[in-house]
């Protein structure tokens, strides 16, 4: 049976086994999107990049998510509202296999295919 996640669940499950393992880490650093094709199987649209950032004591990351198009309307879709209001980018992915889905939030129009 199928997981769905929300962003906040899937970057959480990548954090404690980044902190877990120190070869996914690397990995992660080196290849994040084979690396996430990977843990979650799935097959994410090529158009979308990942950037994996590890942060240090001294050194602090702020990630400002993409402006919304607001050319067509002046409302907020209820998806909109949601990641407003829960302040995490409210993505989920229904997925199969290792665990759940990747991505979300908004990062692409083209959700990941389960593998």
């Amino acid at each position: 049976m199928s997981k769905v996640m929300t962003r906040q669940e899937i970057e959480a499950e990548i954090i404690k086994k980044a902190w877990e393992d120190d070869k996914f880490r690397q990995e992660l650093l080196a290849n994040p999107k084979a690396t996430l094709t990977k843990m979650f199987n799935v097959d994410f649209p090529e158009e979308l990049k990942f950037e994996i950032h590890e942060e240090s004591p001294t050194r602090m990351h702020l990630v400002l998510p993409a402006k919304p198009d607001m050319s067509g309307s002046r409302e907020l879709s209820d998806n909109d509202l949601e990641a407003v209001s829960g302040g995490t980018g409210g993505g989920t992915m229904k997925c199969g296999g290792g665990g759940g889905g990747g991505g979300g939030g908004g990062m692409t129009s083209t959700p990941p295919k389960c593998r």
